[in-house]
């Protein structure tokens, strides 16, 4: 399975719904989407909304933790929304919780 990213405005948040498999292969895809959504609306609030995903390793991981910072750099702010339970266990075991704010909900 392939990861589809798909982007919207929530209010003044700017979300990035992905979905699919985030991985290795998808990394280049990813790191692409949140670099121009961070380059085009950074001073804006982001969210990257999990709950798509089949899939959320390390590579993955590390593409949001890298969108976090860019955007912290422009004065915005980045978050995650994860409600399933497999993928917010696997955000939790990392700590990446304790660097960008994760929500339930929109």
């Amino acid at each position: 399975m392939d990861l589809h990213v798909a982007e919207s405005w929530f209010g003044e948040t700017r979300v990035v719904a992905l979905s699919g498999v985030a991985d290795l292969s998808s990394a280049p895809a990813l790191v692409a989407a949140l670099t121009r959504v961070v380059r085009e609306h950074g001073a804006a609030t982001i969210v990257a909304d999990l709950d798509g995903l089949t899939v959320l390793d390390d590579v993955a991981l590390g593409a949001l933790l890298g969108a976090s910072a860019r955007t912290r750099e422009q004065g915005g702010s980045f978050g995650l929304v994860c409600s399933e339970a497999r993928i917010e266990r696997r955000v939790r075991e990392t700590q990446l919780d304790r660097i960008i704010a994760v929500r339930s909900s929109l």
